[in-house]
C-alpha cells in the first residue's frame, strides 16, 4: 500500500523516546567524528559493496503479514513486530501471533509502545488504540474515550517531573493527545499546530525543560512541556515531517535530525537548519523512519525511504545499503538495532511486502554481481589495488563471464566482447614481473587465456600454439627481478609458461607431470631455490633446485586430487604446506624434510573437518587457517602448544555465505588482510578485524503445563495430582541471530540422573512420572557456542490415593476382611465359576482387538529403524499432496542415503550396519522441529523426508539440518572413500501441485538432486 504524496505509508515509533540524555547513554564512545557537514559517500573500496548476513522473515515463517510498521523489543526479551494484519513476538526460536482485540475495527498496526509499567500499547489503522497488560486487552476508541481519531500513527511516554507517567499519542487527523491515566488533553490546529496529522512524536530535554517536537503532515513543530504553548522553530521543513531524532554529536553537542516525506533529511544544529539530499548521498527524499545506530559511534543513525531502501549515517557521511531481492520493494518503513545483551547486535528493517528484514554485519559480506540473476557461481576471485591506489573486485563466474567491479558500480565482460574466449571463467590472477608493468591474466573453460595490460585484451590458444589445451584452471606467477618474472599456466592436458617473451610447452613437458592441473603455488625455498607445486587429479609434485618430488596415494594421500595448496611459514622458521584434497580432506607436509608424507590435520593439533572436500586454504594475520568446503568456511586455530586440542569454528549460510558449497580456486587475501572465496551462489569476504565476537549468553524463557488438564499451565512450586503426570515444557533462547542452530540440552531432576545431549527441539514433553518432587532445568547454546542457564522450574506431583499412608492401613483391614470372608466365599465358587468363565472370554476377546489394532500400527513401523515405513509414507504422501492441493501450499520432498553404507557393511559387518541405520534414521526424526514433518524408511540405507507447506529453500535448509546432524554422530566409517564418517547425501525439491501436475514428478527432482549430490562426493545437499 502506497500513500499519497505527503502522507507517509509508516508507523513511526520510538522505543520508548528516552529523550536526549539517556539517548546519549546508548552510544558508546567510538573513533568516528562526525563532520561538520555531510559529504557524499563514495565507495572507494569493492568491500564495501558487500552485502552483510540478511535474513528475511516473512508470512511463511509465521509472520502474519509482509508489511511492517512497527519493531520493538520488549522488558521480557521478545521481539515485536506490528503488521497490516497484527502483530507477533518472536523468542529466537517462533513467533506468536497476536491479533488486536474483537472491539477494534481494524487488524492493522500503525504503532507499538512498551511503558514503564510494563504494558503494551498498540495503535490501529482504524481502530483507535489498544492496552495489553497481563495478558488482558483494554481499547480506547473515539466516543468511549477522550481519543479523538480511530487511526494512531505515533507514540511515545513521558516520565512527568512528580515521576509519574503520561502517554502522548499522535492521530491521523485528530493532532496529539495527553493521556495521563485518567484525563485526556488533545492539541490540534486550534493549539497552534500547523496539521492535525501526526506522524512522529519525540521527547528531548532542553536547557529551557522539556520539549515534544511533532512531526506533523506540514511540518515540524514542538510543544513545550511545561506551559503547553506550541512553538515552530524558524526555517524548519514544512513539508510532511515521517521521523524525528535527536542524537549527539562527536563534540558533545546535538543535533536535531528531521525525515521529510518528499524534501529529504533536515538537521537542525546550535539554531542553524541545513538540508540532506541525493546530492549528498541521500538515496531518496521520501523518508519513513530515522533510528540511533549506537554500533556507528556518536551521530550514527539509519535512514529508512520508500523506493531508496536502507541507507546508514556515519561519520559525516551517508551509505545506501544494496539489500538486491530481499528488498525488492525497495521502501523500509521502520528500523531498529539492537545489541548483543538484547540477543543480536543487528539491525531490523520493517518493510513493505517483503517482511521483517534482519541484518548481521561483523561477519561474511555477499557479493552478487548480477542483481537480476542472483546465486551466480564463481570460480575465481582477484582483488587488485590497480596504479594510484585504486581498488577493483574481478570476479570469475560460471557462465555469466567476467564482472569487474570498479568506481562504485559493476561492469560484466562476456566473450561476445572477444576479450576473453569462454564465459566460464575458472582462473584470475595478477602479475608485476612477467613482461613490462601490471598485467590481468584470466583463463576459461574452452576458451583459452586472455591477458589485460593496460586497456588492450589479448587472447592465447591451443591454435596460437601457446597452450597445450584450451581449459584454463589455474594460474601462478613465478616472480623475478622487474621483467623477468614466469607465468605458469595449469591447463586440462598439463602446464605451459610465459616469461613476458616467449610461450614454452616444451620446458613444461621436461619432468613436469602430465594430465589435469588443479593447483599451482610459486614460493621460494630456504636456500633461496625456486618451487613450483603442481596439484593434479593425480598427486602432488615440486620441482625446486634438488629435483623432482612426488606424492600420490601411495605415499600417503587420502585422495589424488589436489585442489588447494598453502605454503605457511611458522614462527620458529619451520614451514608447513597445507594440501587440500576432493574428499580426503585437509593434510600437511614439511617441504623441507625429503622423507616427509602426508599428515592428516587432526594430527597437526587441529579439529577434523567437517567437510573433506577442500576447494582453497587461507591463513589470516593471527596464523588461523581457513578452509572452504563443501559445507561452509572451517577455520581452525591450533591449540596451545600444551597439548590442548584446536579449535574448529565453522561458517555457513548462518554467518553470511551465499551458499555453503565452494568452488575450486576462488580465493584471495587481499592487502589490509581480507579473505576471499568463491561459492556456487557468489563471492564472499571476511575481515577477521571487524569479526563480530559475541561472549554474552543470553537469555532463556521457560513454560511447561500439565497434559491431562485443562487450562492447567505450571508455574514454578506447583502442585499437581496423580493423575496430572504427564508434563510438556517449552523453553526458547532469545538469541537473534543463527537461531537456526541454537541448541537445547535439559534434565528433570527426580526423574533423571544427568542431562540429556544437545539438541535442537524446543519442547519436551515427559509422562508416567510417579508421585514426588521435581526440578526441571533446561540449557541453551547459541551460535557461538555461548551457554546460557540452567533455566528452572520446579514441581510436586501428590502420590496416588493409594499410595497414602491411610490408604495403605486401610488396604490391610480389607486384606484380613477379605482373608475371614474367603472360608464364606467357598461354598459360591461353583455359581460363581461359569460367569467368570463368560467374563474371561469377554477379556480375552477385548486383548485380540487390541493385539490386532497393535499389528495394525506395527505395519505402517520399520522394525529396524522405528521410523514410519514405505507404506505409511505412501499413505501420508498421499494426504498431504491433497491437502496442498486444497489449500494451494507448496509440499517439500528430501531424499536420503547413507554414502558410501556398502563399504561400511564391508567394514564393520551387517549387526552393525544395522545399528548405524538405527542411529541415523533416530539422529534426523529427531532433528524433524514441526509436528506435521514426516521422515520414513524408503528402502534399504535410503530415507524420505515429507515437509508439508514448506518450499524450496526452506526444504534446502531441513535437509542441512539433517545431514548435520548424522556427521554430529561421528561414526567412524573406515570403509568410505576420503570421508572417515558416515555421512548423508539429501535430494530436495518442492513444489505446489495442481490438478494437471505428477506426484511423480516431485519423486523424480528430488531423486535428481540426491544424484547430484551423490555425484559431487557426498555429504552434500542438492535442490532441485
Amino acid at each position: 500500500m502506497r500513500s499519497p504524496v505527503g502522507a507517509p505509508e509508516r508507523g513511526p515509533v520510538r522505543l520508548g523516546h528516552l529523550g536526549l540524555a539517556a539517548a546519549c547513554c546508548l552510544l558508546p564512545i567510538a573513533s568516528a567524528a562526525l563532520g561538520e557537514r555531510v559529504e557524499r559517500f563514495r565507495e572507494a573500496d569493492p568491500f564495501d559493496a558487500g552485502r552483510p548476513v540478511c535474513r528475511r522473515f516473512e508470512d511463511v515463517d509465521g509472520l502474519p503479514q509482509n508489511t511492517v510498521h512497527a519493531i520493538l523489543v520488549d522488558r521480557e526479551g521478545l521481539l515485536w513486530a506490528g503488521t497490516q494484519d497484527g502483530a507477533a513476538s518472536f523468542d529466537g526460536h517462533s513467533w506468536e501471533r497476536v491479533d488486536l482485540p474483537n472491539g477494534l475495527r481494524s487488524n492493522f498496526v500503525r504503532s507499538m509502545l512498551e511503558t514503564a509499567d510494563g504494558a503494551l500499547w498498540v495503535g490501529s489503522q482504524a481502530g483507535g488504540l489498544a492496552r495489553r497488560r497481563d495478558g488482558k486487552w483494554t481499547v480506547f476508541e473515539p466516543g468511549d474515550s477522550g481519543l479523538p481519531d480511530d487511526r494512531v500513527n505515533a507514540l511515545v511516554e513521558r516520565q512527568r517531573p512528580d515521576g509519574g507517567y503520561e502517554l502522548w499519542i499522535g492521530t491521523h487527523e485528530g493532532g496529539v493527545v495527553r493521556y495521563d491515566g485518567e484525563n485526556w488533553t488533545v492539541f490540534a490546529v486550534a493549539a497552534g499546530l500547523p496539521s492535525a496529522q501526526i506522524w512522529d512524536l519525540l521527547v528531548t530535554q532542553e536547557a529551557g525543560g522539556e520539549r515534544l517536537w511533532i512531526g506533523t503532515g506540514a511540518g515540524l513543530t514542538s510543544l513545550r512541556l511545561s506551559d503547553g504553548a506550541v512553538e515552530t522553530p524558524p526555517g524548519a521543513p514544512r513539508d510532511s515531517v515521517s521521523s524525528v531524532l535527536s542524537l549527539a554529536d562527536s563534540d558533545g553537542s546535538s543535533s536535531l535530525w528531521v525525515g521529510t516525506y518528499g524534501a529529504g533529511l533536515w538537521r537542525l544544529r546550535a539554531g542553524e537548519w541545513s538540508r540532506v539530499g541525493p546530492a549528498e548521498g541521500l538515496p531518496n527524499l521520501f523518508l519513513t523512519d530515522l533510528a540511533p545506530s549506537p554500533s556507528g559511534g556518536p551521530g550514527a543513525f539509519w535512514i529508512a525511504t520508500d523506493g531508496g531502501g536502507l541507507a546508514q549515517h556515519q561519520g559525516g557521511r551517508i551509505r545506501a545499503l544494496d539489500l538486491g531481492a530481499d528488498l525488492s520493494s525497495r521502501a523500509a518503513y521502520k528500523v531498529l538495532e539492537t545489541t548483543t545483551e538484547q540477543g543480536a547486535q543487528a539491525v531490523w528493517i520493517g518493510t513493505r511486502n517483503n517482511g521483517l528484514l534482519r541484518l548481521v554485519d561483523g561477519f561474511w559480506r555477499t557479493f552478487q554481481p548480477f542483481p537480476e540473476t542472483p546465486n551466480v557461481p564463481v570460480n575465481a576471485i582477484l582483488y587488485r589495488v590497480e596504479d594510484g591506489g585504486a581498488r577493483s573486485l574481478w570476479i570469475g563466474t560460471d557462465g555469466f563471464g567476467l564482472a569487474i567491479r570498479r568506481d562504485g558500480g559493476w561492469r560484466r565482460l562476456s566473450s561476445m566482447s572477444g576479450a576473453i574466449g569462454n564465459d566460464t571463467v575458472m582462473a584470475i590472477t595478477e602479475t608485476k614481473s612477467v613482461g613490462r608493468g601490471s598485467r590481468v591474466w584470466v583463463g576459461t573453460r574452452h576458451g583459452g587465456l586472455s591477458v589485460l595490460q593496460g586497456d588492450r585484451w589479448r587472447r592465447f590458444t591451443v591454435a596460437g600454439g601457446e597452450l597445450p589445451n584450451d581449459m584454463v584452471q589455474a594460474l601462478a606467477e613465478e616472480v623475478g627481478e622487474p621483467g623477468k618474472g614466469k607465468l605458469w599456466v595449469g591447463t586440462r592436458d598439463g602446464l605451459a609458461s610465459f616469461d613476458g617473451t616467449t610461450w614454452n610447452r616444451g620446458e613444461a613437458r621436461d619432468g613436469f607431470p602430465q594430465g589435469s592441473v588443479l593447483s599451482l603455488l610459486s614460493s621460494t625455498s630456504p636456500s633461496g631455490a625456486r618451487e613450483l607445486w603442481i596439484g593434479t587429479t593425480d598427486g602432488l609434485s615440486v620441482r625446486d633446485g634438488a629435483g623432482w618430488r612426488r606424492w600420490d596415494a601411495r605415499s600417503g594421500l587420502t585422495n589424488a586430487a589436489v585442489q588447494a595448496l598453502h605454503l605457511r611459514t611458522m614462527e620458529s622458521g619451520r614451514r608447513e604446506l597445507w594440501i587440500g584434497t576432493d574428499g580426503g580432506g585437509a593434510l600437511w607436509l614439511d617441504p623441507d624434510d625429503p622423507s616427509s608424507g602426508p599428515q592428516a590435520s587432526d594430527q597437526a593439533g587441529y579439529p577434523m573437518l567437517p567437510n573433506g572436500t577442500v576447494y582453497a586454504i587461507l591463513e589470516d594475520d593471527s596464523r588461523r587457517l581457513y578452509v572452504l568446503t563443501n559445507s561452509g568456511v572451517s577455520r581452525l586455530t591450533p591449540g596451545s602448544g600444551t597439548g590442548l586440542p584446536g579449535h574448529l569454528d565453522h561458517f555457513t549460510t548462518e554467518h553470511g555465505l551465499p551458499l555453503n558449497q565452494g568452488n575450486r580456486g576462488a580465493f584471495q587475501k587481499d592487502p589490509e588482510g581480507r579473505l576471499w572465496f568463491g561459492t556456487v551462489g557468489g563471492a564472499a569476504a571476511f575481515d577477521p578485524q571487524l569479526e563480530l565476537v559475541d561472549r554474552r549468553p543470553k537469555r532463556m524463557r521457560l513454560a511447561a503445563s500439565a497434559l491431562d488438564c485443562d487450562d492447567c499451565e505450571l508455574f514454578d512450586g506447583g502442585l499437581l495430582d496423580h493423575d496430572q503426570n504427564r508434563i510438556l515444557f517449552r523453553y526458547s533462547l532469545l538469541s537473534f541471530f543463527g537461531e537456526r542452530l541454537t541448541r537445547f540440552r535439559s534434565q528433570l531432576e527426580g526423574h533423571e540422573p544427568t542431562a540429556t545431549g544437545w539438541g535442537a527441539a524446543a519442547e519436551r514433553e515427559v509422562g508416567g512420572l510417579p508421585g514426588g518432587r521435581y526440578l526441571f532445568r533446561v540449557w541453551g547454546r547459541d551460535v557461538a557456542g555461548n551457554i546460557a542457564g540452567p533455566a528452572e522450574l520446579s514441581f510436586t506431583i501428590r502420590p496416588a490415593p493409594w499410595q497414602t499412608h491411610s490408604a495403605r492401613a486401610l488396604a490391610a483391614l480389607v486384606l484380613g476382611g477379605l482373608g475371614f470372608g474367603f472360608f464364606r466365599a467357598r461354598s459360591r465358587a461353583h455359581a460363581q465359576r461359569e460367569r467368570a468363565l463368560e467374563e474371561l472370554v469377554d477379556a480375552k476377546t477385548r486383548r485380540l482387538q487390541r493385539a490386532n489394532a497393535q499389528l495394525v500400527e506395527l505395519s505402517f513401523v520399520d522394525a529396524l529403524t522405528s521410523v514410519p515405513n514405505r507404506r505409511r509414507f505412501d499413505e501420508q504422501f498421499a494426504e498431504e499432496w491433497k491437502r496442498s492441493l486444497r489449500s494451494g501450499a507448496s509440499i517439500g520432498l528430501v531424499l536420503i542415503d547413507i554414502d558410501n553404507f556398502k563399504g561400511y557393511n564391508d567394514a564393520y559387518g551387517h549387526l552393525q550396519g544395522d545399528d548405524c541405520l538405527r542411529q541415523v534414521a533416530s539422529a534426523m526424526a529427531d532433528g524433524l522441529a514441526r509436528a506435521g514433518d514426516v521422515i520414513a524408511r524408503y528402502g534399504g540405507e535410503e530415507f524420505a523426508v515429507i515437509l508439508p507447506a514448506t518450499v524450496s529453500a526452506g526444504a534446502l535448509l531441513v535437509a542441512e539440518a539433517l545431514r548435520r546432524r548424522v556427521v554430529a554422530l561421528g561414526l567412524s566409517n573406515s570403509g568410505a572413500r576420503g570421508q572417515r564418517l558416515v555421512t548423508v547425501s539429501c535430494g530436495v525439491a518442492a513444489m505446489v501441485p495442481t490438478l494437471d501436475s505428477d506426484p511423480a514428478d516431485l519423486f523424480r527432482r528430488a531423486d535428481e538432486a540426491l544424484y547430484r549430490a551423490k555425484r559431487a562426493g557426498g555429504n552434500e545437499s542438492a535442490i532441485a
